[in-house]
């Protein structure tokens, strides 16, 4: 929207008063160069304090952007999710979010308004102290026979026919640092990187298995052993207990059980 507006309104109002300064100080140059170079004058601070008004401006400007994102956004979820803010009773806290987000926006609106007036007010004043200055030079001229009074009226009334264009700088200047910073904002958000939406799987280790051999059974340690050697497997976190159990013609070995 920031930038839609500056192409129909401030691009075109840049063009066509930088034209008209251009022209008009050509103008009162050819008719008294003396005059002109009054005029002239402020013209180097002006230049400067735009500048620095330019640096300002655009950092307020970003804020208050970035600001109204997030105030957009604590009312969009307010207002998405009211049955589950009714549900857990946070309305107290969602407004209160919303209290404290648009105090802050609206101290950097106040901050943008401040930026503005003071550079518009230079912009107005120091056009008017030059024209002032010029009447009264052009009037000791006419005086001295120096100039003629006809010229006199024709460089003061263009010298007027500029106040709108140069008054104009100061907020065609805010709305194109306006629509400058949105359009920052827009390439920053083309040029992040898309988080990754593949799922790790965690890759679980294969359980060790520790093991023994030779494990036979015998009533006494000097005794015969009753069950041949076999080897014995377990898995870890596992345990095995050996169970003796009555001896039958069939098996004379004791059952051996495993747990888990």
């Amino acid at each position: 929207m920031l930038l839609r507006m500056f192409l129909a309104f401030p691009l075109t109002f840049l063009l066509v008063n930088g034209v008209t300064i251009v022209v008009g100080v050509i103008i009162m140059l050819v008719q008294d160069w003396t005059l002109g170079l009054v005029i002239l004058g402020p013209a180097v601070p002006v230049m400067v304090l735009c500048a620095v008004f330019e640096k300002r401006y655009a950092e307020v400007a970003r804020r208050a952007q970035d600001q109204v994102g997030d105030l957009t956004t604590v009312v969009e979820e307010s207002v998405l999710g009211i049955r589950i803010i009714k549900g857990f009773g946070r309305h107290r806290s969602q407004a209160r979010a919303f209290r404290e987000l648009a105090g802050t926006l609206r101290g950097t609106e106040l901050r943008k308004a401040r930026l503005l007036a003071a550079i518009w007010a230079v912009i107005v004043t120091l056009p008017e102290v030059a024209i002032g200055a010029a009447l009264v030079v052009g009037a000791v001229q006419v005086a001295d026979g120096a100039l003629s009074a006809g010229t006199l009226v024709a460089f003061l009334s263009t010298a007027l026919a500029l106040r709108w264009p140069v008054e104009s700088i100061g907020f065609l200047l805010a709305m194109s640092q306006e629509a400058a910073t949105a359009t920052q904002r827009y390439f920053e958000v083309l040029d992040a990187e898309p988080e990754s939406t593949e799922r790790r799987t965690p890759q679980r280790p294969a359980p060790a298995r520790a093991g023994a051999t030779g494990c036979g059974s015998r009533t006494s340690p000097s005794a015969t052993p009753t069950l041949p050697p076999a080897p014995l497997r377990s898995s870890t976190g596992s345990t095995c207990t050996s169970v003796p159990v009555s001896p039958s013609p069939s098996s004379g070995r004791p059952e051996a059980a495993r747990r888990r």
